[in-house]
């Protein structure tokens, strides 16, 4: 039914890939929150770099509308398993029209780039939706001009949409959209998910 939402579980369950831990965003993780929104080279491809005040909304807005039953949101801090430090944020937001469809997106720290942990996080919360939380298509948009991801999302499958998105982008930037259909997906990314 269009506009209710499949995910019926508390998101208690964490995950893990090859290098990466992945656990639900919490107020532990305010300040990884703040770093990131408020980094002019993290939100290079994203947006201007948000205000003290607008990421302290936002972070409350987060906490208070992710991981718990039936929301349209799911949110989880990436750590990086060797150092046991948190890199990053990833997260699924469910299409308001389809409860089978979500968009995916990633943020993390300029010093955890390029040494393939965006593929990796990408790759696993792809997986994790299509096989825990009943996801039959993933979407993403993003900047042009961040020929890195477009590299990730075609080497993990995503093809590039030529139709508009239902929701309007908040990203001030010229965007491109990819999406993944569940049988389209061939990788194995998980290692460990309770």
């Amino acid at each position: 039914m269009a506009g209710e939402i499949l995910v019926t579980t508390n998101q208690q369950a964490c995950f893990s890939s090859r290098h990466l831990f992945f656990r639900p965003l919490a107020k532990q993780d305010k300040a990884l929150y703040f770093s990131l929104y408020t980094s002019k080279q993290v939100m290079r491809h994203i947006g201007p770099p948000l205000s003290r005040e607008q990421t302290r909304q936002l972070f409350t807005f987060t906490l208070n509308n992710t991981n718990s039953d039936g929301d349209q949101r799911l949110s989880w801090t990436v750590v990086e398993r060797q150092s046991q430090k948190s890199i990053g944020m990833l997260a699924l937001t469910w299409d308001l029209t389809r409860s089978d469809a979500a968009s995916i997106g990633i943020m993390l720290y300029c010093d955890s780039q390029g040494k393939g942990y965006g593929l990796e996080a990408q790759g696993a919360l792809s997986e994790y939706g299509f096989s825990h939380l009943s996801l039959n298509k993933i979407y993403t948009q993003f900047a042009v001009t961040n020929l890195v991801n477009e590299h990730i999302y075609h080497k993990l499958g995503f093809i590039t949409s030529d139709e508009k998105e239902a929701e309007i982008s908040c990203n001030p930037l010229p965007t491109k959209s990819c999406y993944l259909d569940k049988q389209g997906w061939q990788h194995s990314f998980i290692e460990s998910c309770p």
